[in-house]
């Protein structure tokens, strides 16, 4: 058979031939007619087409796997940074809790300060009653 010139065929062959793995379907069909010429280009152009398809979908999964660990990165980072948070607020209510007991038991010494000291000059009948200073926290 004849060759045909890339004029005469149809832009539909054309376009055939440059789909990726699809082309390989037109470059067979021109071998087999033995169109050599018209079965390496549409080889070539169906192979470039395929490469070009393969980097793309490698873009495509390297960018959504550099996104997916990007994003898991921050989560587990923001998990830690709540984690310590919440370990620090643990803390700060702790330290609150031995402080508070701390001012209590300051101000029930000074109340028993205060009742010795009423008890001395005489203006409390306490030293009458023959109460014991350590029992006089329990006293209302």
């Amino acid at each position: 058979m004849p060759t045909t010139t890339s004029s005469e065929e149809g832009w539909l062959i054309q376009t055939v031939e440059k789909i990726p793995i699809v082309g390989y379907v037109a470059c067979a069909a021109h071998a087999v007619s033995g169109n050599g010429d018209q079965a390496r280009r549409a080889a070539v152009n169906c192979t470039s087409s395929s490469v070009t398809a393969l980097e793309v979908v490698t873009g495509a999964v390297m960018t959504t796997a550099t996104t997916v660990g990007v994003v898991t990165g921050g989560v587990v980072s923001t998990l830690a940074t709540l984690s310590m948070v919440s370990w620090g607020v643990v803390a700060t209510v702790k330290t609150l809790v031995v402080v508070t007991k701390a001012v209590m038991r300051t101000v029930v010494l000074l109340g028993k300060g205060v009742k010795v000291a009423v008890a001395v000059d005489g203006g409390s009948d306490c030293a009458e009653e023959g109460k014991n200073v350590d029992n006089l926290e329990n006293d209302s």
